[in-house]
């Protein structure tokens, strides 16, 4: 019999979810808006495709080099301290590059933003909603990121507006503003779970009051059971497959967040046309995330990420083809097609790890991860500028992409996280 207590916090637990879920809407606008910069800039500033992808690389490259720093902040003091932390950070480097004049500025903001970015972004988030919920992590984890989609379908637009009518400065000022308001309410909502959530959260069979709601079933109880820190996840195959799966996954990931404005208007559509892609995206976005949650709570994350795979692949291909000439069909369906894939990125990849390393260490082996994930994307997102420049076409880059993408559906059946933790109907578990 579940107690007006245990009721009170598992509610709470969707508090957490709804608080998380503005944040990374916030943060959505902020990494969406990377590449409406990136024309912005090289119009104003006359600098090359690789020098401006550089800013964004060395971001992300920040945002890998603290990612284990940022799981261990939140392994000792909670997402309640990290998190607005992070937001306090982000804001000052948006707010800082609003009033950039060299490109050696622009490098060293980066630095800020893509610290900011880390701490306030899917390391901390996945850590504490990981705490929070236990049978329905995939779920939770896609609400949260249905926030993304939120902040991409409704703010930037509004950014690509405000940086033709008022320049690209008072953009990087409203988004600055934007992401320090969030301080004070991550810092009065977020609460860490009670103690006993926390203990059932390392648990490896459902409790008896749970058993028939549960979805989870321990398949390998000698590894689910096991107290994983990073030194002894380093020695399994798994985290060196899961590794290189975040990898390639924030290489083809950051290589289109960051160039895709730019594949479309040298592809001759008009920036206008092409914020409104990439609002499209967001509406995707927001739809996409709860459906790929529900798909990974039931068919398991392997068979979850193969379907997201096979849609950011037939998404890519499209924005290949697309052209003025061809009409506004192909860069639409990119649009639906590679961000309803997308969606299912976070949920799949934060479900795996924490089916395999849950316990009090996993926002440190999450960091780890992460590190790869940042730098995949900073080594993609230079070499993609660096390829446009060599080319000058973005059919080469979108050639890496394409590879990258395909890459992770290998990796999720390597890793094999049903053979740990398996996912189950409710009315089959015993």
């Amino acid at each position: 019999m579940i107690t007006w207590e245990r009721r009170r916090h598992l509610s709470y637990g969707w508090v957490i979810v709804a608080v998380v879920c503005l944040s990374n809407a916030v943060l959505g606008l902020y990494v969406t808006g990377t590449s409406l910069f990136l024309v912005a800039l090289i119009g104003e500033f006359d600098w090359s495709h690789s020098e401006t992808s550089l800013a964004f690389s060395i971001s992300l490259g920040t945002w890998a080099l603290t990612s284990i720093l940022a799981g261990m902040l939140t392994d000792r003091f909670g997402a309640r301290v990290v998190l607005p932390l992070g937001a306090a950070v982000l804001a000052s480097g948006l707010l800082l590059s609003s009033q950039l004049e060299t490109l050696g500025q622009f490098y060293l903001y980066a630095v800020l933003t893509g610290l900011g970015h880390v701490m306030l972004g899917f390391t901390p988030a996945t850590t504490l909603l990981a705490r929070w919920f236990t049978e329905r992590l995939g779920t939770a984890i896609g609400i949260v990121w249905m926030g993304r989609g939120l902040g991409t379908l409704f703010l930037t637009p509004l950014l690509q507006v405000v940086i033709l009518t008022h320049g690209w400065r008072w953009a990087f000022a409203i988004e600055g503003a934007l992401v320090a308001l969030l301080i004070p309410l991550l810092a009065a909502l977020l609460r860490n779970p009670p103690r006993q959530r926390r203990r059932a959260a390392t648990t490896a069979a459902p409790s008896e009051s749970n058993r028939h709601s549960a979805r989870v079933q321990i398949v390998d109880a000698t590894w689910a059971n096991r107290e994983w820190t990073l030194d002894a996840a380093l020695r399994t195959k798994r985290f060196w497959y899961l590794l290189g799966m975040y990898c390639t996954l924030g290489a083809s990931a950051f290589m289109l967040q960051v160039h895709q404005a730019a594949v479309l208007v040298e592809s001759g559509f008009d920036p206008l046309f092409v914020a409104s892609v990439i609002g499209l995206s967001g509406l995707v976005l927001v739809v996409g995330p709860i459906p790929h949650g529900l798909l990974s709570d039931r068919l398991g994350r392997e068979l979850a990420l193969v379907i997201s795979t096979l849609l950011r692949v037939l998404g890519i291909v499209a924005l290949m083809q697309a052209s003025p000439v061809s009409g506004a069909l192909l860069p639409f369906l990119y649009a639906v097609v590679y961000n309803l894939g997308r969606s299912g990125l976070p949920v799949n990849a934060g479900g795996t790890v924490a089916d395999l390393f849950q316990g009090r260490h996993l926002g440190t082996i999450l960091g780890a991860l992460e590190f790869g994930s940042g730098i995949g994307g900073a080594v993609g997102t230079w070499v993609a500028g660096w390829a446009f420049d060599v080319t000058g076409s973005y059919q080469a880059p979108l050639l890496i992409v394409l590879a990258s993408t395909a890459a992770p559906a290998l990796f999720i059946w390597l890793i094999a996280p049903r053979t740990v933790r398996r996912v189950v109907a409710a009315d089959s578990v015993p």
